[in-house]
C-alpha cells in the first residue's frame, strides 16, 4: 500500500522521495490542490500559514491525518 502525503514544500518532499511506499505531493498553500495531490490521506501543512483550512479540506475527500510542524 502506497502512502499518498501533501507536503508544504519541493525540498520536504525531496527529502522523503527515496522512502519505499511512499508519494510525495506539493501544496505550498496556495490555489488549488493539483489532481494528484488529492488523493493524500496525509497532509503537512506549512508552518504558521494563513490559509483557507477549510477549502483545503474539502479538496482533500481521503484525508485520515493532519501532521503539524
Amino acid at each position: 500500500m502506497t502512502l499518498e502525503v501533501l507536503l508544504p514544500s519541493d525540498r520536504a518532499a525531496q527529502l522523503l522521495a527515496d522512502l519505499p511506499d511512499l508519494r510525495c505531493h506539493v501544496y505550498a498553500g496556495t490555489g488549488e490542490v493539483t489532481d494528484e495531490g488529492r488523493n493524500s490521506t496525509v497532509w503537512v501543512p506549512p508552518f504558521l500559514a494563513s490559509l483557507d483550512v477549510a477549502g483545503v479540506l474539502a479538496q482533500l475527500p481521503r484525508l485520515e491525518v493532519i501532521q503539524l510542524l
